[in-house]
């Protein structure tokens, strides 16, 4: 077919030669959806005077999706133009779909019906010479149809019952359809079915729950051409008329004067109404009856055919089956909203952020830009340690409550994890606006947090990925923006990171290191190490600390500053301590057969394995298969340790002190330094952190600190270990404080056991 109009008028002509009414009407649909690239082409009779609701006559679909197509209304209908298509409002059938009208009219300009064309997406409809063509060809073979209709033949009630049955269908179809459109969709369906059946009035009553009440949701009368709002019916008046429905479902009365079913609702109802006949259809949903369909015809006694009972037992279905479809939908709902919403801020969660960002991606070109922004609260879990979660909780939606003032109405915040967010957010090609909601952002955290009437200062870090240049998928996206809120957190508090390709490089690291680590335990690459602690007044050896290395085959000796943090992440940690333990134990079965029957060996101990419940039982295991005496072994621990667990940390101590293993406090006077624990624990040594020590000669506070810690372990009576001793000055500095057991480069760097031996022989005959 051409694009010239004149052309396709004519070859339209030709093709309509010989063809009866019907099979032209359905020619020209099929043709005015081709040449005008819509998805359904649909012609509307006009119906008798008293028709208010009109459905298709004949109807051409390219477009399944949008089958049936739904009923248009007599007086709109009649506000459409004959010469100029009028665009009329076609949202039935998507928010974006568009749809014209054409009023087609007989020689006498008596309209006969509409010419619509819909399509789910926007399109122009011109006037031309191919739509006046289609226009009055269609009016041509459509006159002598209408006219000749016998609108109460059986022949046209089954067809206006088929088409009305196909726009129930539609209506069951719609999505959109919610709890909220309950009512208008009865509404609705009151109308077709009176106009449908002939009555005067058709409502749809549901029982409350208890059956006591019958409540109208939606009522139409026929001759008074609107709806209407009745009072509920109880029971407890009409208990014949309800005890009917109940044992019998259907009431069919051709005469309400002379029926004892209805004959309480006379003069409350019957009367007032002058209804003369009527039928009651029960509305059934799961073997339940659930309301009454009720069609009523006034004035006149009426009988009842068995295809209208039938029929609007149907309607009773059908009614069924959207209520519950309303149910089923509203707990759909219920369920996308728990799966895609944080419960505790009400925020959108990962699950909606992955799809907002899928769509968005979708529309988006490389040209249009955007950030995510991962806001994560630093120090938040140890936070929630100390103050509890009920607090932690309330802090959580203070800061939701205070990103969600700032968010502008195009950007999106969602929650991930328990305390974090990512804000997606557009930006300008050079940055500078996003630099600037950055800024804007991190002001919002200056301010303290009330929060049970206390103040709360928090500061928070802020990984951002750049969409495209960071990632074209949503899981990339995430992924990425939350390695550059990593970063942010390594470089400090309130700190902003964007992600960069070499994080990658790190990442890969980490995957590395945890699939080598569980390969280095299987393959025991490990090797301990032990720098000797010297005791300067009697010049002996009282102890060795043991020092994890692990010997790569490919990558040589990695430090425990390498990869003891990540086997703490992935629990690795815990058989990897157990491990140490057993080779320790082995260096001190060693030690006793050299002759060293007072040297003490030490080993650090990481929280991750201190709060197994079981470290207690393991560790008196592994003592008492190596046959060792516990007071051999001596446990280092760090103050984090003993500030975060306070009170499991006494009941741990308290059984190591029983079982008979000492314990050290590591790195005494980096942390907290709280001299409560010292009261509470029972610790028998105190190691000075190599940070005192090194500057001491020259550090005024450091030499302070460290004297007061020597002198705070003599009255307390605990054994004072400095570490970092590498110079003879630093001995003798060390030694003037009173300090006597030495560890460091001094005396020897860490060893393994075989260089061990040798440097014990060699230390003892010097």
């Amino acid at each position: 077919m051409t694009n010239n109009q004149e052309d396709f008028s004519r070859q339209l002509l030709d093709s309509l030669r010989g063809r009866n009414h019907k099979n032209a009407i359905h020619y020209l649909l099929e043709q005015t959806c081709l040449y005008f690239q819509c998805d359904a082409a649909s012609i509307y009779l006009l119906e008798k005077p008293t028709t208010q609701t009109i459905h298709p006559y004949k109807e051409f679909v390219r477009n399944t999706n949008l089958y049936p197509l739904s009923y248009f209304k007599r007086d709109l209908l009649l506000q459409l133009s004959n010469d100029t298509p009028t665009q009329v409002d076609a949202s039935i059938y998507g928010e974006n779909a568009a749809s014209y009208g054409l009023l087609l009219h007989d020689d006498n300009e008596r309209p006969l019906g509409a010419l619509v064309l819909i399509n789910q997406r926007p399109f122009e409809l011109n006037k031309g010479e191919a739509l006046r063509t289609i226009s009055s060809c269609l009016s041509k073979y459509v006159s002598p149809i209408q006219s000749s209709t016998d609108w109460n033949s059986s022949t046209y009630i089954e067809e206006r019952i088929r088409r009305q049955q196909s726009d129930f269908m539609r209506l069951m179809k719609d999505e959109r359809l919610t709890s909220i459109d309950l009512v208008p969709a009865f509404q609705m369906i009151c109308e077709s079915t009176v106009e449908t059946l002939q009555v005067d009035r058709v409502g749809i009553w549901f029982y409350h729950n208890d059956h006591s009440t019958l409540q109208c949701l939606a009522m139409y009368d026929r001759p008074a051409k609107k709806t209407l709002n009745l009072s509920d019916l109880q029971k407890n008046q009409f208990p014949t008329y309800f005890s009917s429905l109940e044992e019998n479902r259907s009431i069919v009365i051709e005469d309400t004067q002379n029926d004892f079913r209805v004959s309480e609702l006379r003069k409350e109802y019957l009367l007032p109404h002058d209804i003369r006949a009527m039928m009651d259809i029960p509305i059934i949903s799961g073997g339940e009856t659930i309301g009454v369909l009720c069609c009523e015809q006034h004035t006149n006694s009426r009988s009842w055919t068995f295809d209208e009972e039938a029929f609007a037992t149907s309607i009773g279905d059908l009614i069924a089956f959207i209520n519950e479809h309303i149910k089923r939908r509203k707990a759909e709902k219920e369920a996308k909203h728990l799966a895609y919403t944080d419960l505790l801020t009400n925020f959108p969660n990962r699950n909606a952020l992955e799809e907002k960002l899928d769509s968005r991606i979708e529309q988006a070109d490389t040209s249009q830009a955007f950030a995510l922004l991962y806001f994560n609260i630093d120090n938040f879990l140890e936070m929630k340690e100390r103050l509890g979660y009920r607090i932690g909780d309330q802090l959580i939606m203070a800061v939701a409550r205070r990103l969600k003032s700032e968010r502008q109405p195009e950007e999106f915040i969602s929650k991930l994890e328990y305390d974090g967010f990512i804000l997606m957010t557009d930006f300008c090609e050079r940055k500078v606006s996003l630099y600037e909601r950055i800024q804007q952002y991190k002001k919002l955290f200056r301010e303290p947090f009330v929060v049970d009437h206390q103040e709360f200062f928090i500061t928070v870090s802020i990984g951002v990925a750049i969409f495209p240049e960071d990632g074209d998928s949503p899981a990339t996206l995430i992924r990425n923006t939350s390695r550059a809120n990593t970063e942010a957190k390594r470089l400090g508090r309130s700190m902003t990171a964007f992600y960069q390709p070499s994080l990658d490089e790190s990442e890969f690291g980490r995957q590395w290191f945890h699939m080598d680590l569980t390969k280095a335990l299987e393959e025991e690459q490990f090797r301990l190490y032990f720098q000797p602690q010297v005791n300067t007044k009697s010049n002996e050896v009282t102890g060795l600390e043991a020092l994890i290395r692990w010997e790569h085959p490919e990558r040589g000796t990695i430090s425990p500053a390498d990869f003891i943090p990540l086997a703490e992440v992935t629990g690795l940690i815990v058989p990897l301590g157990q491990w140490t333990l057993r080779k320790a134990t082995e260096q001190i079965l060693d030690l006793e057969k050299l002759g060293f029957m007072e040297c003490v060996v030490s080993v650090n101990i990481s929280a991750v394995e201190f709060q197994q419940p079981i470290f207690v039982d393991q560790l008196e295991n592994i003592l008492q298969e190596a046959g060792v005496s516990p007071g051999k072994l001596r446990l280092e621990i760090t103050e984090t340790i003993a500030m975060d667990y306070e009170e499991f940390m006494i009941e741990q101590l308290n059984r190591l002190n029983e079982l008979g293993v000492s314990v050290a406090l590591d790195d005494f006077g980096t942390g907290y330094s709280s001299l409560k624990y010292l009261s509470l624990f029972p610790i028998h040594c105190l190691k000075i952190d190599r940070s005192f020590i090194k500057d001491a000669t020259t550090n005024a506070k450091n030499e302070g600190i460290t004297r007061s810690i020597i002198d705070l372990a003599e009255h307390l009576q605990l054994e004072v270990v400095a570490e970092g001793i590498e110079t003879e000055e630093d001995l003798l500095h060390v030694q003037s404080m009173g300090g006597q057991t030495i560890q460091g480069y001094y005396f020897s760097k860490p060893l393994p056991p075989y260089q061990l031996n040798e440097w014990l022989s060699n230390f003892y005959k010097s």
